[in-house]
């Protein structure tokens, strides 16, 4: 059952909405303020396509965590802020110089994995390379140890 209209001028005001909108024909939508407004709380960065450097860097990255045998900690840990990947990013900056400082790691690698850190997939990619590489360390190490009894 419909809702009434409270009073004449709504009434033909509806009646001339759905006049309108089965008459109009889809139009895209406008351009300018509308479409940015639109956006305007996107997480997604222009550059949100992963190139072969930013790959390379982040198996990099998955590779000294592996080395520094971290992986279950830093998965458990990445797994629970995942949903706040871009505070997660924001946080990297906040602590920049006191990582850098600390771990004499190269700059400019620092800002691209920090920005890489910001994407919507960046932290899954991480994430993922994490845990192919230590699927990849305990095989190697089952065979050890089944060669050297």
């Amino acid at each position: 059952m419909p809702i009434p209209p409270f009073d004449e001028k709504d009434r033909i005001e509806r009646a001339a909405d759905e006049k309108e909108t089965s008459e109009k024909p889809q139009t895209p939508r406008p351009k300018g303020f509308r479409a940015a407004w639109d956006h305007a709380f996107s997480m997604k960065v222009a550059d949100d396509e992963f190139n072969p450097d930013d790959i390379n860097l982040i198996d990099e990255v998955a590779s000294e965590v592996i080395k520094r045998r971290m992986s279950v900690p830093v998965l458990l840990f990445l797994e629970s802020v995942k949903p706040l990947s871009f505070l997660t990013s924001q946080t990297l900056y906040f602590l920049r110089p006191f990582l850098i400082a600390a771990t004499r790691a190269n700059v400019q690698k620092y800002e691209r994995f920090t920005l890489l850190m910001e994407k919507t997939d960046g932290m899954q990619r991480f994430i993922e390379s994490i845990e192919r590489q230590h699927d990849k360390q305990v095989k190697e190490s089952k065979a050890k140890k089944k060669d050297n009894p």
